[in-house]
């Protein structure tokens, strides 16, 4: 949260910075304006409402040059060439945030919201006339509007039909807590609270029961569930492996969150894997995320280490082979095994082996007395003979709650095809090749260790992926 209250001081100063004219100038046609009105109108100025006249000026220029010029001070605008993405997932937004419940999932929206209200507050305090619900409503919507058709126009970012919604609800807030309280100084009458009354304890009635909701369910949230549901109309699905049609169980742990100082001592674990030469010129960096960390050093040999926060797998991959055209190949189980135990990765005799066809190959681990879940280790071979990329899926669970149902792995097939998983913005695919699958664990918002289905799936022939479903109904 540090790094974030940064960049917001950072985006205020450059606004003050660059708005700083506008402002001032903003400033002296208000008081023009106010001088000419009592001059030639011969009427009243109102010096409160001409003060937050000027403020409502500032703050528009504000929030245009935030939202849309800000992103255009490198040179991106381009008519025609550069434009935006567009979403029109309806509440998406919202999903992705409750799938993932961490203050981080649930900025998006709060922002959004929040970036309003100043509009809804300052519209009633201008004039008598702009005091009605429905003009913080409609200046809302129309403004929204407009910036997100410029974000998309000139490529400064995305439209999303989710920011109208929010940015509305945010100006009706502000004019619902203004209202409350310039009725309670005019000491107007009861039913006069009515409307902005109705929308504040609305507001409040949604979200607590959305809290109380997510509170009183026994799990957490999985941000791998979908937020909306992916077009696959037009891809042809086949299968490569046997898919069961048989429900089961599967036990749900109570994991460990890790910390940055639990990143740092896993690190020292395998900091002669990641940084075997310790170049003082090329020293190694640290990258720390809201979801993960992330070490790398630009020597070779050397290797990229990214931990996450949730459950503390990691992911290795090798500095030496960074570039375009890589040739993956496939290797035998003893060739793999040796090559890990040269990276301090070893693998029990126990372990299944199993390679899909294009590019990982990958060990699952049983359920132990130490690792009660299990755990898969992918490892991703090139034909030079080097691992590209190992990763390390070994769910550190602390307690075994208890075991649950889960679907089988034809439901939760039959859910890939009506496009019910997480998918980025672009997909475009016509032919999707489920190559295999397992049965592994993701850690939810609440610390909880919960079976997910994860299938590999090779788009189009060329490009191999995982997706993965929840396994619990």
């Amino acid at each position: 949260m540090s790094e974030f209250a940064g960049l917001l001081l950072d985006l205020f100063f450059s606004a003050v910075k660059a708005l700083l004219p506008f402002w001032l100038a903003a400033l002296a046609a208000v008081v023009l304006g106010a001088l000419l009105w009592k001059v030639w109108g011969k009427k009243k100025v109102s010096v409160p409402r001409c003060f937050f006249l000027w403020v409502l000026l500032c703050y528009l220029a504000g929030l245009v040059y935030v939202t849309v010029f800000r992103s255009l001070s490198a040179g991106y605008l381009d008519f025609g060439r550069r434009q935006g993405n567009v979403s029109l997932h309806l509440f998406r937004a919202f999903r992705e945030a409750w799938n993932g419940f961490t203050l981080q999932s649930w900025l998006n929206p709060i922002l959004n919201t929040a970036v309003f209200v100043p509009l809804g507050v300052l519209l009633p305090l201008t004039g008598r006339r702009l005091r009605k619900w429905y003009v913080s409503l409609l200046a809302a919507l129309g403004l929204s509007l407009l910036i997100e058709s410029a974000q998309f126009l000139l490529g400064a970012g995305t439209f999303d039909v989710d920011d109208l919604i929010c940015n509305t609800l945010g100006a009706v807030l502000g004019w619902a807590a203004v209202t409350m309280v310039l009725l309670l100084l005019e000491k107007a009458p009861k039913k006069a609270y009515l409307p902005a009354g109705a929308v504040l304890g609305g507001f409040l009635a949604v979200a607590l029961f959305f809290v109380g909701l997510y509170f009183f369910q026994p799990y957490g949230n999985l941000a791998i569930a979908p937020s909306y549901t992916v077009d696959v109309r037009d891809v042809a699905w086949t299968v490569s492996c046997d898919l069961p049609d048989q429900a089961g169980e599967a036990p749900i742990c109570k994991g460990k969150r890790f910390s940055k100082a639990d990143c740092d001592a896993l690190l020292q674990q395998w900091i002669d894997v990641v940084d075997p030469k310790k170049d003082p010129e090329f020293p190694l960096d640290s990258w720390y995320y809201d979801d993960q960390v992330m070490y790398t050093t630009y020597a070779a040999p050397g290797w990229q280490m990214i931990v996450s926060y949730a459950d503390g797998s990691f992911t290795l991959c090798n500095n030496d082979v960074f570039r375009s055209d890589i040739d993956y190949r496939q290797a035998d189980r003893q060739t793999l095994t040796e090559l890990l135990s040269e990276i301090q990765i070893q693998i029990p005799a126990e372990a299944d082996f199993s390679y899909d066809g294009a590019q990982w190959h990958t060990f699952t681990l049983p359920a132990t007395e130490e690792y009660p879940l299990g755990g898969t280790i992918r490892v991703s071979y090139l034909a030079e003979g080097k691992i590209k990329e190992v990763e390390y899926r070994v769910p550190q669970a602390e307690e075994v709650e208890k075991a649950v149902p889960i679907r089988s792995p034809k439901e939760a097939y039959e859910l890939l095809q009506k496009g019910q998983f997480s998918m980025e913005d672009d997909f475009a695919a016509r032919t999707a090749q489920i190559l295999g699958y397992t049965l592994t664990y993701q850690a939810d918002s609440k610390g909880y260790f919960q079976p997910v289905y994860v299938f590999t799936v090779l788009w189009d022939g060329d490009r191999e992926d995982t997706v993965a479903i929840p396994a619990i109904p």
